[in-house]
């Protein structure tokens, strides 16, 4: 498999292995956003009742309730006001384990990362990054982000959060410099993805996308059942 690159990004991204100065973070960030992959929805009595009064059935049993109470038919009113109480049940367990859902997603992801700027290495909230930054991954962490790899010592990556595959996958230096003019198909040996973990050798990685742009926000949007539009990291058939 192949990964494409859109020129738009590609332009977006650093030639060698220099840095973002934080002028360009900030500008880079106003377009493409922040790295937030998953976004945890507030817990809580209150947005618990928020989500359910958004929902058109509670309104249809209210309305058809009333409904029978003027006709006369009073204990047809009560007994579908009655069945409100399995149906805020049901959204409270729905909505519980929907919470369970993110926490065990938010579970392959890097809370921090190690980025290479202008005043050096340093350490920030992985939700900062933005494409163009290069990271430092080490053994037993996650990739914080999708980017290409620009140095590699030996690694092998565990990819099974996005494939399922269950050995260790080796991965390769990327040697060349997305052009920008045109789309760049990039087989999947140069990428390191985010929600997943090198478990030998350490990693230098240029970040081309980020937050729902990367395959792991594709997938927790499935997961959810959010959205399935395809971000603009495509992917094609080797060939």
């Amino acid at each position: 498999m192949k990964r494409i690159i859109p020129p738009e990004v590609a332009r977006a991204l650093p030639r060698g292995t220099r840095g973002l100065s934080q002028a360009e973070v900030n500008a880079t960030r106003q377009r493409f956003g922040t790295n937030q992959i998953i976004e945890t929805p507030p817990s809580g009595l209150w947005p618990l009742i928020r989500n359910t009064v958004k929902d058109p059935m509670l309104w249809f049993l209210l309305g058809t309730s009333g409904i029978f109470w003027l006709v006369g038919e009073s204990t047809e009113a009560l007994v579908l006001l009655v069945s409100l109480i399995p149906f805020f049940g049901m959204d409270s367990y729905l909505h519980r384990r929907t919470q369970a859902s993110i926490e065990g997603l938010s579970g392959q992801l890097s809370a921090r990362a190690r980025v290479i700027r202008e005043d050096g290495t340093t350490s920030v909230d992985a939700t900062d990054l933005v494409p163009g930054d290069l990271v430092e991954v080490n053994a037993g962490e996650s990739f914080p982000a999708d980017g290409l790899l620009l140095v590699e010592d030996s690694i092998q990556v565990d990819e099974s959060a996005l494939t399922g595959e269950a050995y260790p996958v080796r991965k390769s230096i990327f040697a060349d410099e997305p052009a920008g003019v045109a789309e760049q198909a990039i087989d999947t040996c140069f990428w390191g993805y985010a929600g997943t973990r090198i478990l030998s050798g350490k990693a230098v990685l240029r970040v081309v996308f980020t937050g729902r742009e990367t395959l792991y926000g594709e997938i927790v949007r499935t997961a959810l059942g959010g959205k399935q539009e395809r971000p603009p990291c495509r992917e094609q058939s080797a060939g």
